[in-house]
């Protein structure tokens, strides 16, 4: 089992993965699961591209290393990843890889999460994109901005789905989402920060065979913040508030976060209001607005965003003093603990 969640979010992406490996035997050997919390999930491809995976770990951890090496043959010094235009010549060289990887028609079950950042078309801004691929065919799934996808048997547990849902923007109204969110508005847009954040503080409580409390993020943010100076980001501040604009702090099971909400119609009537009672205050707002709006320096989100890992211990022990990142670091550590690889599997 495991629980990986890759979520687009409007400044950017970011991927969440447990660490866990459950070593399963066959049924009429009537051996236990093991677990252990000591491989790495989620990689750094390029520059601009992250890979996560669930399922079979030997051809998750090889497919990923025979990735890293196809995709930097290929690109030219300065250029990033990005599937438009390569989705068929990807599917075909996963395809290809997982069979070497697995003769003699084996095919056991893996799930692949492209994350990266790239610019669109001919615009100059960058934004998120999220892809899932699926043994054996890898037919892929694509994320909306804002999206968020799962992957690993972890997902059917109702706790987590409850945790996907809520950042997803559902209500999904079961006693697990009730038990961890009390709100009357589910929020629709999310920070990669508060994205990774809620993730964090909420799953680290849930307890499940085949998933850490431990969890790794990798993340990628695009600047949006440096559009505007500081002293522009007070001004604008104050003139949402006076159109109506609303903030509060809520309070989910063992987290918090600021919401905001913005009612149309509200603001509709405040304007209107304006314009007859004080039209000067009307005049300083629109006046804010156009300098705020004059201001803009576009010139941060021309710039490709780096990728930040972070590692949030959740009180267990960790059997590695480093993740491991390779199928042979994986035999090795297997070994060690009297494992053998050729009587059971190991999923992730």
């Amino acid at each position: 089992m495991t629980w990986v969640v890759g979520g687009n979010c409007f400044n950017g992406f970011v991927c969440v993965a447990d660490i866990q490996a459950t070593i399963s035997y066959p049924k009429h050997e009537k051996k236990p699961d093991k677990y252990f919390n000591c491989v790495q999930k989620i990689h750094k491809i390029t520059k601009n591209l992250c890979v996560a995976f669930s399922g079979d770990i030997r051809s998750g951890l090889i497919l990923i290393n025979e990735l890293r090496i196809y995709v930097a043959s290929y690109l030219k010094e300065n250029e990033y990843f990005d599937i438009d235009g390569q989705s068929k010549v990807v599917r075909s060289f996963l395809k290809m890889t997982y069979r070497e990887i697995n003769p003699g028609g084996e095919s056991p079950k893996l799930h692949l999460l492209f994350l990266w950042n790239s610019q669109e078309g001919d615009g100059l801004a960058f934004k998120p994109f999220c892809m899932r691929f699926r043994s054996p065919e890898f037919n892929m799934t694509s994320v909306p901005i804002p999206g968020l996808i799962q992957i690993g048997s972890g997902s059917a547990d109702p706790r987590y789905k409850a945790i996907a849902g809520f950042l997803s923007g559902e209500d999904t109204e079961t006693p697990e989402f009730n038990a961890i969110f009390n709100s009357d508005n589910i929020p629709g847009i999310w920070t990669v920060s508060k994205f990774k954040n809620m993730l964090f503080h909420e799953a680290v409580n849930i307890g499940l065979h085949g998933v850490s409390k431990t969890l790794i993020s990798f993340e990628s943010v695009i600047p949006y913040a440096d559009l505007f100076s500081e002293n522009t980001h007070y001004k604008l501040n104050t003139v949402f508030k006076k159109l109506g604009v609303v903030s509060s702090i809520k309070k989910t099971a063992n987290h918090s976060y600021h919401e905001y909400i913005i009612d149309p119609e509200k603001t509709k009537n405040i304007i209107e209001n304006l314009i007859v009672n004080d039209i000067n205050s009307f005049v300083n707002l629109t006046e804010t607005l156009r300098e705020g709006v004059e201001s803009i320096d576009m010139s941060a989100l021309h710039q490709l965003p780096t990728v930040k890992v972070d590692l949030i211990w959740g009180k267990e022990e960790i059997h590695v003093s480093r993740l491991l990142t390779t199928w042979d670091e994986m035999v090795v550590f297997f070994k060690k603990h009297n494992i053998n690889m050729r009587a059971c599997t190991a999923t992730g």
